[in-house]
């Protein structure tokens, strides 16, 4: 049965390079959720009690306006540090987006020289390890942009726009 097998297990490299990256991928994908999860959805229930609106007070429209507009204001793009964290999200979304490119263009390129005959399988796995390097500077950017002003990138757009959509939700239950 190894005889049947062994023309193949040098693509075993490439398999596992590419699993191994779709894993790294996915836990950098599930973090990044965790990150967000807090900026989507309803008001933040913390700056509510700052305000000094009860939980119950936040389900009404009178306390769920207060926090929109403080969030507003509090995420306004008049602020430095607001408009440099929105800044802020241009060159990560650039950044991975070209490490996207270079990843594919990588994966596409090694395995027309594995099949080839010009390359060893095993440089496949140099793709982890690619994928591994971006992550990690794009995380100490984050992390940057965090010290700088306090926010993720794009964090404030973000929140200006939920509690703007909130409002205009308001607004609208109040013209019915």
């Amino acid at each position: 049965m190894l005889k049947v097998i062994q023309p193949y297990l040098p693509y075993a490299h490439v398999l596992g390079a590419i699993v191994v990256t779709v894993l790294l991928s996915a836990a950098e994908f599930a973090l990044l959720y965790l990150i967000h999860k807090g900026n989507e959805g309803e008001l933040d229930p913390g700056t509510a009690l700052k305000l000094g609106v009860s939980p119950a007070e936040l389900e009404t429209d009178q306390g769920r306006e207060k926090v929109a507009r403080h969030q507003l204001e509090r995420f306004s793009s008049d602020q430095f540090r607001n408009r440099l964290s929105d800044l802020a999200a241009v060159p990560l979304i650039v950044w991975g987006v070209l490490w996207t490119i270079v990843e594919v263009v990588f994966v596409f390129w090694v395995g027309w020289r594995i099949f080839a005959g010009e390359t060893d399988p095993a440089f496949m796995w140099l793709l982890p390890a690619i994928v591994l390097a971006q992550s990690v500077v794009s995380w100490i950017y984050v992390g940057c942009c965090w010290l700088i002003t306090g926010r993720v990138p794009g964090a404030a757009k973000v929140l200006r726009d939920q509690a703007a959509k909130i409002l205009r939700e308001i607004e609208s239950q109040s013209a019915d």
